[in-house]
């Protein structure tokens, strides 16, 4: 993916150019802004300075560039824990590798995520039609490289129900270029709710939709993307 690609040459262009050497301890200046929802005052003075490093879902390149109990899996900071993907967290540090704990659920991140959050205690479903056109969602988990790694609210049994709720399909190495739609089903049909869905390439950010489900309209909207 062009933006992914780019993000991890980015990060290894700002290392290199102050003169680093990757196989000791670089130096990240200040005046970098990293996404995922870091400020300025999140960025390491100095990669291996274990009280200033980049949190969970910051884009990576390498492991000592990870707050302490993270590592960078996918390019991206992530968990190094025994919590499956799917399970109930309270921080990232206690998901397997390749996963974050985001909305108190672990999921997975890699080259392109969707993610869908809600609180209604009903069964949304997130649904994504990748560029040749292959449906993935919880019949059809698996396609193109693409996987539905977190279903809840199955028959209306949700994981966390005093929380939050959580679906997210990933694309764990690459991702097809092209569009991609997605979109919010209310499967159960049996209460409206307010839903969130967030796009990350690797550790990027790309946008955020948000939306409310009818009991009687049960398709969202349908967004689309071109990462």
């Amino acid at each position: 993916m062009r933006t992914f690609l780019l993000t991890a040459i980015g990060l290894f262009s700002i290392l290199t150019s102050t003169g680093c050497n990757l196989l000791s301890v670089p130096t990240v200046p200040e005046s970098v802004t990293v996404v995922s929802g870091l400020s300025s005052e999140d960025i390491p003075d100095s990669v291996g300075d274990v009280t200033r490093r980049l949190g969970p879902g910051a884009p990576c390149i390498q492991n000592n560039m990870c707050q302490e109990g993270l590592i960078c899996s996918r390019f991206v900071c992530s968990g190094n824990g025994i919590l499956e993907v799917g399970a109930i967290c309270d921080e990232t540090e206690e998901c397997v590798p390749n996963s974050i704990c985001w909305n108190e659920s672990c999921i997975g991140v890699g080259a392109l995520r969707f993610s869908l959050s809600w609180t209604v205690d009903t069964d949304f479903d997130l649904h994504i039609n990748t560029p040749s056109g292959a449906h993935i969602y919880y019949a059809n988990r698996i396609q193109e490289g693409g996987e539905l790694d977190v279903d809840d609210c199955i028959s209306g049994g949700c994981r966390n129900p005093e929380g939050t709720h959580v679906e997210n399909i990933v694309f764990a190495e690459n991702a097809a270029p092209g569009t991609y739609q997605y979109w919010v089903n209310n499967y159960d049909g049996s209460m409206e709710g307010e839903f969130e869905i967030q796009v990350y390439n690797g550790g990027d950010l790309l946008e955020t939709q948000t939306g409310t489900i009818s009991s009687t309209v049960l398709d969202s909207e349908q967004f689309e993307i071109t990462p």
